[in-house]
């Protein structure tokens, strides 16, 4: 729901989103300087479960790639295409809910992995770990019995 009305959240070219338990360990202007510049839709701050793809030319510190994570706790989403990028993820997660694979039903996580891990690499989000959650307890549900 959050994407679908970003630009009433922000004016911002990006919309920022965290998690309750994120927190920050290695801040760098430099990483996301590069990401605000580069990426196409999407950028993780903090990843788990991640996997690498093509890496971004970049005179940062640490390295940035195109990615997948499974996690949502620290990211930043394009304000002008979060309304287009959320109806090709369900889109996208709903064709493979109904040919058999029950995992794209019900995180918008593990939907998110699976849609850029189908894109090209130039097309996929951007990964840096500057951030970390704290693992304070279920968020979103997960295993809180809601």
């Amino acid at each position: 729901a959050i994407w679908r009305r970003a630009q009433l959240f922000t004016s911002n070219p990006w919309l920022y989103v965290f998690e309750d338990d994120a927190t920050f360990q290695q801040f760098s202007l430099c990483e996301l300087a590069t990401m605000e510049a580069t990426a196409p839709r999407l950028f993780f701050l903090g990843t788990c479960a991640r996997k690498r793809y093509a890496r971004v030319q970049s005179s940062c510190r640490r390295q940035i790639d195109f990615c997948s994570s499974l996690c949502l706790h620290a990211y930043a989403i394009r304000t002008n295409v979060s309304a287009l990028l959320a109806d090709a993820v369900l889109e996208w997660a709903h064709g493979r809910a109904m040919t058999g694979s029950s995992f794209y039903r019900y995180n918008l996580d593990v939907k998110l992995r699976g849609y850029l891990d189908s894109l090209p690499d130039q097309k996929k989000a951007l990964c840096a770990d500057m951030a970390v959650q704290k693992k304070l307890g279920s968020t979103s549900g997960h295993s809180s019995g809601w």
